[in-house]
């Protein structure tokens, strides 16, 4: 029997998450992805983990993207990097990058999965890897009902 140490590439919905992940960065005029651009991709894949489980918890997805987005805006009202300013122009041919933060939410969403058993990391992994920092976003969503150790348990009955 095979052992697996290491999961060989994400689910469906979480490689789309990344890509809504992406197009949130754009609308804000974010030059990079971060966790609050992660997470409303998230919040976007309807059909996913993360989101049912956010549901068992109590959380609707418009509500969550009402208390997320002013955390992006205010990312971008303070950044004076932000593309508008800098007059770059964000549009599908553009590299958007992962921020250090947000790759490292990534691929600790792998470790994740492994932790949990699965073959392949899904939304529900980013989710409680996104939850593991500690930040204004986590301590917005911990504010809120949503813990590591709350969403953790929803994700191993899955």
């Amino acid at each position: 029997m095979e052992v697996r140490t290491s999961p060989e590439s994400p689910s469906e919905n979480f490689a789309r998450a990344i890509r809504y992940s992406r197009e949130e960065a754009i609308r804000f005029s974010h030059l990079e992805i971060d966790l609050d651009d992660l997470l409303l991709g998230l919040l976007r894949e309807d059909s996913s983990n993360a989101v049912t489980i956010l549901s068992q918890l109590g959380h609707k997805t418009m509500g969550l993207r009402g208390e997320i987005e002013p955390l992006a805006v205010f990312r971008t009202a303070n950044d004076p990097q932000r593309a508008d300013i800098l007059g770059v122009k964000l549009d599908d041919s553009r590299k958007v990058l992962l921020t250090q933060d947000a790759e490292d939410v990534v691929k600790a969403a792998f470790s994740e999965a492994v932790q949990l058993g699965k073959e392949s990391p899904g939304t529900e992994d980013l989710l409680l890897s996104i939850l593991l920092k500690e930040n204004t976003l986590t301590q917005k969503l911990s504010e809120i009902g949503i813990t590591y150790e709350g969403v953790r348990i929803k994700a191993q009955s899955l």
